[in-house]
Protein backbone atom coordinates (compact mmCIF):
# COMPACT_ATOMS: atom_id res chain seq x y z
CA UNK A 1 0.00 0.00 0.00
CA UNK A 2 1.39 3.66 -0.67
CA UNK A 3 1.51 6.25 1.76
CA UNK A 4 -1.28 8.72 1.18
CA UNK A 5 0.40 12.56 1.12
CA UNK A 6 4.21 11.26 -0.21
CA UNK A 7 5.89 14.05 -0.09
CA UNK A 8 3.22 17.37 1.99
CA UNK A 9 3.85 16.78 5.54
CA UNK A 10 2.67 19.40 8.07
CA UNK A 11 0.83 19.88 11.25
CA UNK A 12 -2.90 20.94 11.58
CA UNK A 13 -2.92 23.83 13.69
CA UNK A 14 -3.46 22.75 17.36
CA UNK A 15 -5.43 25.83 18.88
CA UNK A 16 -7.54 28.54 18.00
CA UNK A 17 -8.72 31.45 18.89
CA UNK A 18 -12.82 31.92 18.68
CA UNK A 19 -14.02 35.23 17.78
CA UNK A 20 -17.62 34.92 17.19
CA UNK A 21 -20.46 35.53 19.31
CA UNK A 22 -20.43 32.61 22.34
CA UNK A 23 -23.53 33.50 24.13
CA UNK A 24 -24.67 34.31 27.24
CA UNK A 25 -22.94 31.87 29.86
CA UNK A 26 -19.11 32.13 28.21
CA UNK A 27 -17.50 35.87 28.30
CA UNK A 28 -16.90 36.90 25.12
CA UNK A 29 -13.79 38.19 25.63
CA UNK A 30 -12.39 34.29 26.13
CA UNK A 31 -10.01 33.82 23.52
CA UNK A 32 -8.15 30.65 22.60
CA UNK A 33 -4.25 30.69 22.05
CA UNK A 34 -3.39 30.03 18.05
CA UNK A 35 -0.43 27.23 18.38
CA UNK A 36 0.53 23.64 16.44
CA UNK A 37 1.37 20.64 17.76
CA UNK A 38 5.00 20.64 18.54
CA UNK A 39 6.39 17.26 16.49
CA UNK A 40 6.32 19.67 13.32
CA UNK A 41 9.35 19.19 11.11
CA UNK A 42 10.27 22.81 11.06
CA UNK A 43 10.36 22.23 15.39
CA UNK A 44 12.94 19.66 15.38
CA UNK A 45 16.29 20.83 16.57
CA UNK A 46 19.14 20.74 14.31
CA UNK A 47 22.79 21.08 14.79
CA UNK A 48 24.68 23.71 12.82
CA UNK A 49 26.37 21.04 11.08
CA UNK A 50 23.23 19.10 10.07
CA UNK A 51 22.20 22.29 8.67
CA UNK A 52 24.90 23.28 6.16
CA UNK A 53 24.18 19.47 5.24
CA UNK A 54 20.81 19.56 4.62
CA UNK A 55 21.10 22.84 2.65
CA UNK A 56 24.52 21.63 0.35
CA UNK A 57 22.30 18.52 -0.06
CA UNK A 58 18.47 19.27 -0.53
CA UNK A 59 17.13 19.41 -3.17
CA UNK A 60 15.04 22.25 -4.67
CA UNK A 61 11.62 20.19 -4.26
CA UNK A 62 12.79 19.32 -0.63
CA UNK A 63 13.77 23.40 0.01
CA UNK A 64 10.03 24.26 -1.22
CA UNK A 65 8.61 21.49 0.99
CA UNK A 66 10.09 22.55 3.84
CA UNK A 67 8.73 26.39 3.24
CA UNK A 68 5.01 24.87 2.70
CA UNK A 69 5.45 23.11 6.45
CA UNK A 70 6.16 26.27 8.07
CA UNK A 71 2.99 28.09 7.48
CA UNK A 72 2.63 29.25 11.68
CA UNK A 73 6.14 31.11 10.48
CA UNK A 74 5.10 32.97 7.33
CA UNK A 75 1.98 31.90 5.79
CA UNK A 76 2.70 34.30 2.65
CA UNK A 77 6.01 32.34 2.10
CA UNK A 78 4.31 29.00 2.58
CA UNK A 79 1.74 29.79 0.00
CA UNK A 80 4.03 31.30 -3.06
CA UNK A 81 6.04 27.65 -2.05
CA UNK A 82 3.05 25.87 -2.25
CA UNK A 83 1.66 27.30 -5.61
CA UNK A 84 5.65 26.87 -7.24
CA UNK A 85 5.42 23.28 -6.43
CA UNK A 86 2.06 22.72 -7.75
CA UNK A 87 3.29 24.41 -10.85
CA UNK A 88 6.47 22.64 -10.72
CA UNK A 89 5.18 19.12 -10.56
CA UNK A 90 1.66 19.00 -11.76
CA UNK A 91 2.24 15.13 -11.30
CA UNK A 92 2.31 15.60 -7.89
CA UNK A 93 -0.92 17.35 -7.81
CA UNK A 94 -2.79 15.16 -9.83
CA UNK A 95 -1.82 12.24 -7.97
CA UNK A 96 -2.17 13.78 -3.99
CA UNK A 97 -4.91 16.71 -4.53
CA UNK A 98 -6.10 16.23 -1.20
CA UNK A 99 -2.67 16.74 0.35
CA UNK A 100 -2.47 20.08 -1.41
CA UNK A 101 -6.31 21.30 -0.40
CA UNK A 102 -4.80 19.67 3.69
CA UNK A 103 -2.17 22.28 2.86
CA UNK A 104 -3.82 25.31 1.98
CA UNK A 105 -6.34 24.85 4.59
CA UNK A 106 -3.39 25.32 7.40
CA UNK A 107 -1.75 28.19 5.45
CA UNK A 108 -5.39 29.94 5.58
CA UNK A 109 -5.64 29.08 8.99
CA UNK A 110 -2.22 31.27 9.98
CA UNK A 111 -3.47 34.06 7.74
CA UNK A 112 -6.34 34.12 10.34
CA UNK A 113 -8.88 33.58 7.02
CA UNK A 114 -11.03 31.05 9.09
CA UNK A 115 -13.79 30.47 6.13
CA UNK A 116 -11.12 29.56 3.94
CA UNK A 117 -9.19 27.10 5.79
CA UNK A 118 -12.44 25.45 6.53
CA UNK A 119 -12.84 25.26 2.61
CA UNK A 120 -9.86 24.02 1.62
CA UNK A 121 -9.88 21.37 4.88
CA UNK A 122 -13.45 20.42 3.59
CA UNK A 123 -11.84 19.72 0.23
CA UNK A 124 -9.31 18.09 1.52
CA UNK A 125 -11.54 15.66 3.07
CA UNK A 126 -14.39 15.33 0.52
CA UNK A 127 -11.18 14.73 -2.51
CA UNK A 128 -9.93 12.17 -0.31
CA UNK A 129 -13.01 10.02 0.28
CA UNK A 130 -13.75 9.86 -3.37
CA UNK A 131 -10.32 8.67 -3.99
CA UNK A 132 -10.92 5.96 -1.03
CA UNK A 133 -14.55 5.58 -0.75
CA UNK A 134 -13.95 2.58 1.11
CA UNK A 135 -11.29 4.03 3.22
CA UNK A 136 -7.60 3.97 3.78
CA UNK A 137 -6.03 0.22 3.39
CA UNK A 138 -4.01 -1.46 6.21
CA UNK A 139 -0.44 -1.90 5.56
CA UNK A 140 2.92 -0.44 6.31
CA UNK A 141 2.05 3.04 6.17
CA UNK A 142 -1.22 2.50 7.98
CA UNK A 143 -0.66 4.70 11.06
CA UNK A 144 1.34 7.45 8.87
CA UNK A 145 -2.14 7.04 6.85
CA UNK A 146 -4.44 7.24 9.87
CA UNK A 147 -2.38 10.10 11.22
CA UNK A 148 -2.91 12.69 8.13
CA UNK A 149 -6.31 11.50 7.62
CA UNK A 150 -7.14 12.54 11.91
CA UNK A 151 -5.80 15.82 10.56
CA UNK A 152 -7.50 16.47 8.10
CA UNK A 153 -10.71 16.14 10.02
CA UNK A 154 -8.92 18.11 12.92
CA UNK A 155 -7.83 20.84 10.66
CA UNK A 156 -11.67 21.23 9.37
CA UNK A 157 -12.84 20.92 13.15
CA UNK A 158 -10.06 23.70 13.83
CA UNK A 159 -11.53 25.93 11.56
CA UNK A 160 -15.36 25.19 12.28
CA UNK A 161 -14.62 26.29 16.00
CA UNK A 162 -13.10 29.76 15.07
CA UNK A 163 -15.79 30.10 12.71
CA UNK A 164 -18.38 29.44 15.81
CA UNK A 165 -19.73 26.48 14.11
CA UNK A 166 -19.15 24.37 17.36
CA UNK A 167 -21.37 21.35 17.52
CA UNK A 168 -19.65 20.35 13.96
CA UNK A 169 -16.32 21.14 15.56
CA UNK A 170 -16.78 18.82 18.46
CA UNK A 171 -17.89 16.03 15.70
CA UNK A 172 -14.84 16.72 13.85
CA UNK A 173 -12.37 16.42 16.23
CA UNK A 174 -13.69 13.20 17.88
CA UNK A 175 -13.66 11.28 14.50
CA UNK A 176 -10.35 12.73 14.38
CA UNK A 177 -9.50 10.90 17.83
CA UNK A 178 -10.81 8.04 16.45
CA UNK A 179 -8.56 7.71 13.60
CA UNK A 180 -5.33 8.84 15.25
CA UNK A 181 -3.02 6.45 15.75
CA UNK A 182 -2.36 8.37 19.14
CA UNK A 183 -4.39 11.09 20.62
CA UNK A 184 -2.46 14.34 22.04
CA UNK A 185 -3.50 16.32 24.72
CA UNK A 186 -3.89 19.45 22.13
CA UNK A 187 -7.17 17.57 20.85
CA UNK A 188 -8.84 17.02 23.98
CA UNK A 189 -8.29 20.58 25.25
CA UNK A 190 -9.71 21.86 21.78
CA UNK A 191 -12.60 19.92 22.43
CA UNK A 192 -12.87 21.10 25.54
CA UNK A 193 -12.73 24.95 24.39
CA UNK A 194 -15.89 23.85 22.11
CA UNK A 195 -17.69 22.79 24.62
CA UNK A 196 -17.54 25.27 26.73
CA UNK A 197 -18.98 27.60 23.83
CA UNK A 198 -21.90 25.15 23.34
CA UNK A 199 -22.39 25.37 27.39
CA UNK A 200 -21.64 21.45 28.04
CA UNK A 201 -20.09 22.12 31.19
CA UNK A 202 -19.38 18.57 32.39
CA UNK A 203 -18.22 17.48 29.05
CA UNK A 204 -15.47 20.14 28.37
CA UNK A 205 -14.62 19.50 32.26
CA UNK A 206 -13.82 15.53 31.25
CA UNK A 207 -12.29 16.99 27.91
CA UNK A 208 -9.83 19.23 30.08
CA UNK A 209 -9.09 16.00 32.21
CA UNK A 210 -8.71 14.08 29.98
CA UNK A 211 -5.83 16.60 28.44
CA UNK A 212 -4.25 16.44 31.32
CA UNK A 213 -3.68 12.66 31.60
CA UNK A 214 -1.76 13.01 28.32
CA UNK A 215 0.18 15.77 29.31
CA UNK A 216 -0.01 17.73 32.51
CA UNK A 217 2.76 20.24 31.84
CA UNK A 218 1.68 21.00 28.03
CA UNK A 219 -2.19 21.98 29.61
CA UNK A 220 -0.62 23.99 32.71
CA UNK A 221 1.15 26.42 30.10
CA UNK A 222 -2.24 27.36 28.47
CA UNK A 223 -3.30 31.32 28.89
CA UNK A 224 -6.68 30.65 28.44
CA UNK A 225 -6.80 27.42 31.21
CA UNK A 226 -7.55 29.87 34.26
CA UNK A 227 -10.49 31.37 32.40
CA UNK A 228 -11.87 28.18 31.29
CA UNK A 229 -11.39 26.54 34.95
CA UNK A 230 -13.38 29.55 36.46
CA UNK A 231 -16.56 29.30 33.74
CA UNK A 232 -16.51 25.35 34.83
CA UNK A 233 -16.08 26.09 38.44
CA UNK A 234 -19.26 28.86 38.16
CA UNK A 235 -21.44 26.06 36.22
CA UNK A 236 -20.53 23.27 38.93
CA UNK A 237 -17.97 21.49 37.33
CA UNK A 238 -15.03 20.21 39.27
CA UNK A 239 -12.28 19.40 36.75
CA UNK A 240 -9.21 17.92 38.26
CA UNK A 241 -7.54 19.58 36.03
CA UNK A 242 -8.44 22.99 37.44
CA UNK A 243 -7.12 22.17 41.26
CA UNK A 244 -4.14 23.56 42.85
CA UNK A 245 -0.78 22.21 41.73
CA UNK A 246 -2.45 21.25 38.15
Amino acid sequence: MKYLIIILMAVVPAGAAVNDSVGQTVPQELAIPMEIDSSSFGSDVESTSEKIRRLLFESRRQQMIRAVNSPQRDPDASQKALETLEKENPEILKEQPHAFSYMRGGISFWKKDFPASYKNYDEAIRTFQKKYPDGFPGGQYYEKNASFVSQMYMGRGTAAMFMGRNEEAVADMDRAMRLAPKVHAFMHMNKCRALVRLGKFREAAEAMDKARGLDSAWLASKPDKPAICDILFKHGQQAQACQAGN
